[in-house]
């Protein structure tokens, strides 16, 4: 968990992740506050690069995802089957290369997401897999009390802001 004010460099430390990972599959999503009462579009968002996967789940699992993502099916399914499945599929996204998630603004996700996240990401101890969720410092936030690793960002002091502007800005 990266937990900081707005404009702090949470977003800048996921695009550091990101660009040092190149043998990772990376998905990302990002928390946006209009899209909070629709379920699952940041699941979606986070899944949508490993989707060609599902024929490798078990066939109720993959059919699971399919419903809840609007790809097809009429199944209802339970969190916990939501949160099964998934957790299957970043496994098997993990059995061919090291697996990134990089979540954005989580304070924002829909709730539905935030719960199979959190449920298939405190579940991949054995995979290849290492997430990084960015969030506010608010009791809103969807993973508080979870047992995630927090890194709490705070600002530079000016000394450090001075020498970060002059490497960056010449």
């Amino acid at each position: 968990m990266l937990i900081g004010d707005p404009g702090i460099g949470k977003t800048a430390l996921l695009e550091y992740a990101a660009a040092h990972a190149p043998d990772f599959r990376t998905g990302r999503t990002r928390g946006v506050e209009s899209e909070t009462e629709l379920a699952f579009v940041g699941l979606l968002d986070l899944c949508r690069p490993f989707l060609g996967l599902l024929d490798r789940l078990e066939p109720q699992q993959a059919d699971i995802l399919r419903a809840t993502f609007g790809l097809g099916g009429e199944q209802e399914a339970t969190a916990f089957a939501i949160g099964a499945a998934t957790l299957s599929l970043l496994a098997a996204a993990a059995e061919d290369d090291p697996v990134l998630l990089l979540v954005d603004d989580a304070h924002w996700l829909d709730r539905g997401s935030a719960d199979v996240l959190a449920f298939a990401v405190r579940r991949l101890d054995a995979d290849a897999v290492a997430a990084l969720i960015a969030t506010r410092p608010s009791e809103g936030r969807p993973y508080v009390r979870r047992d995630f690793p927090e890194l709490e960002l705070r600002g530079l002091d000016e000394a450090a802001a001075a020498k970060l502007l002059a490497r960056e800005a010449g």
